[in-house]
Formats: C-alpha cells, sequence, structure tokens
C-alpha cells in the first residue's frame, strides 16, 4: 500500500489539501483568540522597527464574526485623495462588508502582549480579486478618522527586484509584529500565483492570520501582500522555512490599476500619503483617549470619548429611540436621537431562498427614497429569513434583486418573498428575471376599532380591534330574485 508523508502544511490556502477544505482549516487555524503567536514575532514598536512607524500605520488586524482573521493594509492611489483602499489576499475573501477593520492594535513596548482595541472600522466592498497574484482590493465602508493617524501606504508597480523586504502582519490575530528579509526575494509561481519568494527570513516570521498583509521594498512601498508559507517559530528562534507573496506588478495589470491610478497618470511608483507624515506622530495628550504614549511629534489628533464612551466618537453608537411606547423603542440607547415613530407600524420582510442565495439582495425604501431596510446576499439555500422594522404611515416600494437574473422562483429552487403588517400580507412574489418593484401603503399604528368578522352586516375591513359591534340582521332577508319579498340589500 502506498504512503503520503506530509512534510509541512502551509498557512496559505493553496496546500496538498482540496481548495475548499484548505479554505476551511486555513480559517480554523487563524480564528483563535487575539494575542497567540510564536515567541520568535518581533513587535513593530522594536527598536528593529524604528524605521517602519509610518508604514505600520497602514496596517490593519481584520476581524470576522469577533475572531481575528487576516491581515490588510490601506494603499494610496495617485489622486492622494484618501480613499479607503485596503490591499488584502483574495485567499481571505469572504464577506467584507461584516468585516471589523482594528488599526493601531499594537504594543506601546517592544515585550508587550497587549494593544488597544479602540480604533476600527466595520464593512467593506470587494472591488477587484484575481487568483493570479492572489489580490483582493476592497474600499472600507467607513474612512478612518483622524484620531486613527493612519497612513496609506505607497506602491512599486514596476516590478523591479528590491534589495531587501519587511513584512508588517497581525499573526494569529496578535498585536502588530514586523519581519526582515535582508537579502533580495526572487520571483517565482505558487499555486498558479505569481509571487515574491522568501526563502527565510533573518528576523520574525508570519503566522496563520499574517495573510493578506503587505510585503514593502527597501523604499518603504508595497510590492505584494502574503499569500503563503511555511514560516513559523520554533520555540524562540525561526524554523528557518519560506513564504511567498502575490506580486502587486501583476495585480496591477489584473485590475488594481484602474482604483489605485484614476488619474491615468502610468507612473510605476507612489509614495505614501499624507506625504508629510511624520515618523512618531500621535497624540501626545495623557488625558485623551487615543493617547500615544510611543509618540514624539504631537499631530493635532487628540480626542476624547463621546456620550458613549467610545474614543472620538460621534455618540450615534448609544443612541436611539429611548421611549418605550414607540415601536421602534431601543432599549440599549441611552441618548435620544430623535428618531422616535409616533403611532409607528411595524413591517416584516419574509423571504424564503432558492438553490442560489448568494444572488438576491432586497431593499425597502420610503416615498423619498431613503433605504428603510434591506438584506442579502444570502449564505443559506432553502432558508428562511426574517427582518422587522418600525415604519411611519405611508408609501413604500419593496425591491428584490436577483444578480443571474432568474428571480427566486421557480427553475432553482422555490423561493418566495413577502411583506406583512399586523398579520396582513401586503406583497408577494418571487418569480421575476433581475428585477421587481412593488409599492404598497400602510395606515398608522393606532388600533382601529370596528367589527371585524366578515359574515356580519356592519363587518369593516380595516378594523385591528374587534370592538363587539357585529350584527347580523339588518342585512337579512330574502335573496332570491324569483321570489315576490326579494331584497336586494339583503
Amino acid at each position: 500500500m502506498g504512503e503520503i508523508e506530509i512534510d509541512h502544511v502551509v498557512h496559505g490556502y493553496r496546500s496538498l489539501l482540496n481548495h475548499q477544505d484548505a479554505v476551511l482549516a486555513e480559517m480554523a487555524d487563524r480564528m483563535g483568540p487575539f494575542g497567540n503567536s510564536g515567541a520568535c514575532n518581533v513587535n513593530v514598536n522594536c527598536p528593529e522597527g524604528v524605521d517602519w512607524q509610518t508604514e505600520k500605520r497602514s496596517v490593519a488586524l481584520i476581524v470576522n464574526g469577533g475572531s481575528a482573521y487576516c491581515t490588510g493594509a490601506l494603499i494610496n492611489n495617485t489622486a492622494n485623495d484618501g480613499t479607503p483602499y485596503f490591499l488584502t489576499a483574495n485567499h481571505c475573501i469572504g464577506t467584507p462588508n461584516t468585516w471589523v477593520y482594528y488599526f493601531n492594535h499594537e504594543s506601546s513596548t517592544c515585550a508587550g502582549s497587549t494593544g488597544p482595541t479602540n480604533q476600527s472600522v466595520s464593512g467593506g466592498t470587494l472591488l477587484v480579486q484575481n487568483g493570479g497574484s492572489d489580490f483582493a482590493l476592497i474600499q472600507l465602508s467607513t474612512t478612518p478618522p483622524a484620531s486613527f493617524n493612519v497612513e496609506y501606504a505607497g506602491w512599486d508597480n514596476s516590478g523591479a527586484t528590491p534589495s531587501s523586504a519587511v513584512g508588517i502582519h497581525h499573526p494569529s490575530g496578535d498585536v502588530k509584529k514586523i519581519c526582515f528579509q535582508d537579502n533580495a526575494p526572487t520571483i517565482n509561481n505558487t499555486g498558479g500565483a505569481d509571487v515574491w519568494w522568501i526563502d527565510s527570513w533573518e528576523l520574525g516570521v508570519t503566522e496563520p492570520g499574517s495573510s493578506g498583509s503587505p510585503l514593502f521594498d527597501q523604499n518603504h512601498r508595497i510590492i505584494g501582500q502574503l499569500y503563503g508559507g511555511a514560516a513559523a517559530c520554533s520555540g524562540s528562534v525561526n524554523n528557518g522555512q519560506y513564504d511567498y507573496y502575490g506580486r502587486f506588478n501583476v495585480s496591477w495589470g489584473l485590475g488594481a490599476s484602474q482604483y489605485l491610478d484614476p488619474l491615468n497618470t502610468g507612473v510605476s511608483v507612489l509614495d505614501s500619503y499624507p506625504t508629510n507624515a511624520v515618523p512618531g506622530a500621535g497624540c501626545m495628550d495623557p488625558t485623551a483617549c487615543n493617547y500615544d504614549p510611543t509618540a514624539t511629534t504631537d499631530n493635532g489628533t487628540c480626542v476624547q470619548n463621546d456620550v458613549c464612551g467610545i474614543c472620538g466618537g460621534d455618540g450615534s453608537s448609544c443612541s436611539g429611540c429611548t421611549d418605550p411606547s414607540s415601536c421602534n423603542y431601543d432599549a440599549t440607547a441611552t441618548v435620544d436621537d430623535g428618531s422616535c415613530i409616533g403611532n409607528g407600524i411595524e413591517i416584516t420582510f419574509t423571504i424564503l431562498t432558492d438553490n442560489y442565495p448568494g444572488e438576491t439582495t432586497w431593499s425597502i425604501n420610503d416615498a423619498a427614497g431613503a433605504v428603510i431596510m434591506s438584506g442579502g446576499p444570502y449564505s443559506g439555500s432553502a432558508t428562511t429569513y426574517t427582518q422587522t422594522a418600525c415604519v411611519a404611515a405611508g408609501c413604500y416600494d419593496v425591491t428584490v434583486n436577483d444578480s443571474w437574473g432568474d428571480g427566486i422562483c421557480c427553475a432553482y429552487g422555490t423561493g418566495e418573498y413577502s411583506v406583512s403588517s399586523l398579520g396582513v400580507t401586503l406583497v408577494t412574489g418571487g418569480q421575476f428575471n433581475s428585477i421587481e418593484t412593488t409599492n404598497f401603503c400602510v395606515s398608522g399604528g393606532v388600533d382601529v376599532p370596528g367589527c371585524m368578522n366578515s359574515t356580519a352586516c356592519n363587518y369593516d375591513a380595516t378594523a385591528t380591534v374587534d370592538d363587539g359591534s357585529c350584527e347580523y340582521t339588518s342585512c337579512a332577508g330574502c335573496t332570491s330574485p324569483s321570489a315576490c319579498n326579494y331584497d336586494a340589500t339583503a
């Protein structure tokens, strides 16, 4: 009987495993608690990292579902306008719109193992991805505020071989680390992707969770992002193994250029933004919530906690409707934001997905076009999802989209959707092509008394509360037209 011997398992998703199993294996490995990397890793604020204090501010830890996931970096574009483009690895891509991106999660000392977690933004849109260099470019939903003092890293798309390389990353979700390759990386092809090959690190290593982290050349510009490798700690020392990074110059021709060179300049290199970034700049006010004990120059970004206790926040995280009588009452809100809906009424959107739930999205908009509620794409096929919102009396549009153009019923599953209120179905659907929009109206959420028995003479279809007024005699009589006592009102 033949035997298969596994010498090592790399922490990029392409390995001896098949694609799906490899992705799941890496995710299971890297989704541990924060602060779990090997002893040979080097904190970015150790003396070795003193020359990389500007570039480190571009790097962020990606957290998915509360667990460490991957690493990535803000990257500059030729407009130098601070658009929050974020570079990471293609094999990390799942649902970037649900990710949380933690900046400045680093120890202020060389030996420390904890760092702040109060500088984060949520959500992002995938712009382009390609396995040819294992890259993905995301646009964050929110621009990191000035108080974070982030940097948008520069890049080199020339493909010129660097004389040395540096990686900055979050191994296993730990505080920010740095690793050094003093020799020139080589060009290689691994798993069908064009990569920079690091034969071994002189100082530090990467680990699962470092995937997607930037590789900088000697000029402090990004030339790639981590795809995989076998580097790891062996006790407190480097195991001497390799890593490989998707090459940025290849990514450039696979779609990155249309976003990172919006001015069509054709330049091969771009420095970081803002151009006047000063290494060691930060908030030096010890009373500020974003105080940086490592800062040597105050950059005027100091902020205080808002009423919700969020550093530099606007008070929105604890704001909401505090009136218990309103249908949009928020029990967690401590600051009333004036959003309470008087005489509001609940509407419920329910959808049963078809066999391809990832194709389906929907929204409900008010008369002004503002989105009241939305959902999708979904992950579960033949699964029912329900979402409820409190709205004011008025008319609304519900729009359901299918990206493939075959609706959600009935060629590939028997999907359907509905909008209901107070137990009454207002809209149903499922058989359409790419998009279906239906208008519906709801009345105020005030109880309407009346007779609710449909067999009664005074049945009121608009009643929401039966007031006991039903009567059955006023409409009684002969209903036969041929009879001499026929009563047309009966």
